[in-house]
């Protein structure tokens, strides 16, 4: 699944929840990346998921914190301090990779028995499921809105091969091909290159060549 947040790898996995004892088991290759038994949950200061860190991790995002509070408005600074590093739990992972959540997190996953785990940056992200594909598909309608502005970081130089349905695939070149008529005229040049395509040919005294004709 997960690359690991302290080298700004990225990943998801999924999990079983218990809401009534707060439990789920990690998945194995997250332990091994988090690489510790001794973990710190933090909840995302919009409420929206818990926050899965090493020890290390969690002390590197405090010193973050704490250099960017005199930068910041009072009441922000108070409420990151306070609500959420202050509002931490140290966690332990037992011996079949299992942890339990605090009572007082397990708001953030909405009793939800299927959960979602989004490793970004140092972070292992816990969503529940259902508020993980609400939040993606808004996500995705705002990168289609802003699509055109980062498509060539994404695709590079050669581009990334991309595994499409064939369904949605020709419904996406029916789209395209569209959008390229209406503006053929812009790009036709570039196609042809200098002096338009190389017209084929008529055939060595054929009609109109003025070498044949009926006699």
């Amino acid at each position: 699944m997960v690359g690991d947040g302290r080298n700004g790898q990225f990943g998801y996995g999924e999990a079983t929840y218990d809401p009534k004892t707060g439990r789920f088991t990690l998945p194995a290759v997250v332990f091994a990346k988090l690489g510790e038994t001794r973990l710190r949950l933090t909840i995302d200061p919009l409420g929206r998921f818990i926050e899965l860190r090493s020890d290390a991790s969690f002390l590197a995002l405090a010193d973050r914190v704490r250099a960017a509070a005199p930068h910041l408005p009072p009441e922000t600074a108070a409420a990151l301090l306070t609500d959420y590093l202050g509002f931490s739990a140290e966690v332990t992972v037992d011996n079949i990779m299992r942890l339990v959540v605090p009572k007082g997190m397990r708001d953030a996953l909405a009793d939800d028995a299927d959960l979602a785990l989004v490793a970004v940056g140092d972070a292992v992200r816990v969503w529940s499921q259902r508020r993980f594909r609400e939040a993606q598909a808004e996500q995705r309608r705002q990168l289609a809105a802003e699509y055109s502005k980062f498509a060539g970081v994404l695709l590079g130089f050669g581009g990334a091969v991309r595994v499409w349905s064939q369904r949605r695939f020709r419904e996406a070149q029916a789209e395209q091909r569209r959008q390229l008529a209406a503006e053929y005229s812009k790009f036709a040049g570039v196609l042809l290159g200098f002096g338009g395509a190389a017209a084929p040919a008529a055939p060595a005294g054929g009609a109109g060549d003025g070498t044949g004709g009926v006699g």
